[in-house]
């Protein structure tokens, strides 16, 4: 009898483990939605701090929506890291290609009410025609813009150049394609960009802290961003360094066997340095963008000069401890020191030394207020964010059916990700969920929606090192692995 009684209390206890195991690994799956609203909130707060701090993230925004509501909006950090400003949930940052959807919702509003037929070339989609002067946009359709199938490239900077243009290449990311579509939805509703939005979605939606273009007295409200200055340094030192060494050969090469000058004196690398910094310019501006690349210049002046300080202290370091040994014309004994080689080693010491500092992240000068592009300029908080995901779930104004035409009207990215009319669609398992993810210098953002549980996150950070917290704290809150980005989903500074 006792043996059995045993037996029974084993069992017992066995099934109750499976039970407790069972419940354990769903809520895992489930990720923090799963837990009591105090739990979520207390885990956050432990775990985004510390994470930021490993990181290097000044400050991160954070908002989750429950069962279509939204129920936690939180700020973590300073929005500048200089004046150690606290971030509050009413910091605004650049969301960049979060826009696109909340743009996307927009043009889809037009579309249902006849005023942008999706599937008409554009010349014939908007009142009136459609004036380019680049004559690439008049051919594509509202349908291929959203999807990002029009053929255009990613950056702005070459916008109305024609360069980047493949026509028929399936889907590449274009913020391009969406400045064609705001142009778009502009003729087509007689009317700027940010008022449009507002009318038809961001008012609506009770998006009252969000702007595609900024009032100046919004201003204060942003976060700065940042960036490691080795970012700016390497876009450009990189290619001048190739660049001068190419043309201080070619140089060399030149007098040796054409001019038939034995000898190379430094002098004589002047013009092909002057080249070389000429032809970087001129190569990098149009990637860069005329707003960026006068910062570019300007850190990279900067980090040059204190470089040669640098390397001139240790050279005169050099001479005082007897490396540099006599100068030329001077009876010695022993072998004389090369100046040109222990100059050449000190550069290398240098530079070495500077990739400490290249590691700290400084600030980047914020997107104009007046800026105004469908794609890259809208200025939000993450409770706004939070209020597009709940809104987007409700199908509000947009209705069912129109909404559902936005993930099921879809084109081929990769494997498990494709693309909707506006927004990116991940298969994981038999569980999909709806991402984009923007990118600005100094700013990393994603915002993922789990249709099934009517749920979502959105995280903004102003540092470019903020993609990994973004994709971390989506997938802890969600329960998924992180992997909302495209496959070629890094921008260029």
């Amino acid at each position: 009898m006792t043996a059995r009684i045993i037996c029974l209390l084993l069992l017992v206890f066995s099934a109750l483990s499976a039970v407790a195991q069972n419940l354990k690994r769903d809520a895992a799956e489930d990720g923090m939605l799963a837990w009591p609203q105090a739990d979520m909130v207390r885990a956050l707060e432990l775990y985004v701090p510390r994470r930021m701090v490993e990181l290097g993230v000044p400050g991160a925004s954070i908002a989750i929506v429950r069962d279509g509501q939204l129920v936690y909006e939180g700020a973590f950090g300073v929005s500048d890291a200089w004046s150690r400003a606290p971030l509050t949930p009413d910091t605004l940052f650049e969301v960049s290609d979060l826009g696109q959807p909340v743009a996307a919702y927009g043009a889809l509003l037009l579309a249902k009410a006849g005023h942008l037929p999706l599937d008409t070339p554009l010349a014939e989609a908007v009142p009136g025609g459609y004036p380019d002067s680049d004559g690439l946009g008049t051919e594509v359709t509202p349908r291929e813009l959203l999807s990002h199938t029009a053929g255009f490239g990613n950056n702005l900077a070459l916008l109305g150049m024609g360069l980047g243009y493949v026509p028929e290449r399936g889907f590449a990311h274009s913020r391009i394609g969406y400045a064609y579509l705001q142009h778009a939805m502009e003729m087509a509703a007689g009317g700027s960009f940010d008022p449009l939005m507002r009318a038809l979605a961001l008012g609506p939606l009770n998006m009252e802290n969000s702007y595609y273009k900024l009032p100046p007295a919004e201003l204060s409200r942003m976060a700065r961003g940042y960036i490691p200055l080795a970012q700016p340094v390497l876009f450009f030192m990189v290619p001048f360094g190739l660049l001068a060494v190419f043309f201080t050969l070619a140089s060399w090469a030149a007098g040796r066997f054409v001019f038939d000058r034995p000898k190379f004196y430094p002098g004589d690398a002047i013009f092909p340095v002057i080249a070389a910094l000429m032809l970087s310019v001129a190569v990098l501006w149009p990637l860069a963008g005329a707003g960026r690349m006068p910062f570019v210049l300007m850190v990279c002046t900067a980090y040059a000069a204190a470089l040669g300080v640098f390397t001139y202290l240790l050279f005169f370091l050099a001479g005082v401890f007897g490396f540099l040994g006599p100068r030329d014309g001077i009876l010695s004994r022993g072998q004389e020191q090369s100046s040109v080689r222990v100059l050449a080693g000190c550069f290398i010491i240098a530079a070495g030394l500077s990739g400490f500092v290249l590691k700290q992240q400084i600030p980047v000068p914020r997107m104009p207020a007046e800026q105004t592009h469908a794609g890259t300029s809208l200025r939000a908080n993450a409770g706004d964010m939070g209020l597009f995901i709940s809104g987007f779930l409700a199908s509000a104004e947009l209705g069912p059916e129109w909404r559902a035409r936005m993930t099921e009207e879809t084109v081929p990215v990769s494997r498990g990700m494709s693309w909707g009319l506006g927004i990116g669609i991940r298969e994981e398992g038999e569980r999909p969920t709806y991402w984009e993810r923007g990118s600005n210098p100094g700013f990393e953002s994603l915002m993922v929606i789990d249709p099934e549980r009517r749920s979502g996150v959105a995280v903004l950070t102003n540092s470019s090192h903020g993609k990994a917290l973004a994709q971390e704290v989506a997938g802890q809150v969600l329960g998924l692995q992180p992997g909302w980005e495209l496959p070629n989903g890094e921008r260029p500074f």
